[in-house]
């Protein structure tokens, strides 16, 4: 293979112009999504895209938790970008939706409307938990705050939404360690 790649911590090389399902490690997705640092860093204290994804995968009923577990999976390969920054970066955008539909096809996962709208609104649901636990210090009240960001009007303008927020616990530590053996646990009853 030719062009731009780079090395995993699995030792493969990852060809950006050519993914293929082969190059796709579970082991790498969960080694570098536990140092990626959601938020760009500006938050409270460490919490990685690999936390963020075992609790949206948490939200989810049991058919979907490996959507859940996967849906920021490509960012490992490509690192995460705020999402305000994304729309930017159309190419960023396009590669990140090329990877993706490899990631789905190494792991045998079919998405339509529904499973992306369930997995969406649990990934809001997550982003609204984060910002009142890990990035804002206001001392707003959480409405308010949420209102903050346009992007969780799905979440603060639809009272069921809104119910199901406040049974979303909130984000407590974990060892990187143990994050990473739940992901790689969970991924090897799919593989």
């Amino acid at each position: 293979m030719n062009g731009d790649w780079i090395r995993t911590y699995t030792g493969k090389k990852f060809y950006f112009a050519n993914p293929t399902p082969e190059q796709i490690d579970p082991v790498d997705i969960a080694h570098a999504l536990s140092n990626i640092c959601r938020f760009n860093g500006h938050i409270k204290r460490f919490y990685s895209v690999l936390h963020h994804s075992i609790n949206v995968a948490q939200l989810l009923p049991p058919a979907l938790y490996i959507h859940g577990l996967l849906h920021d999976a490509a960012e490992a390969y490509v690192c995460d970008l705020p999402s305000p920054i994304k729309r930017y970066f159309p190419d960023y955008q396009k590669l990140e939706e090329e990877l993706r539909i490899v990631i789905n096809k190494r792991f045998n996962l079919f998405w339509n409307h529904h499973i992306y709208a369930t997995v969406n609104t649990a990934d809001l649901l997550m982003l609204a938990r984060e910002k009142l636990n890990l990035l804002d210090n206001s001392i707003d009240s959480w409405e308010t705050r949420l209102k903050e960001w346009s992007v969780l009007e799905p979440i603060y303008s639809n009272p069921e939404n809104m119910r199901k927020l406040q049974s979303v616990p909130n984000i407590q530590k974990r060892k990187k360690k143990d994050l990473i053996n739940q992901f790689l646990a969970a991924i090897k009853s799919v593989v």
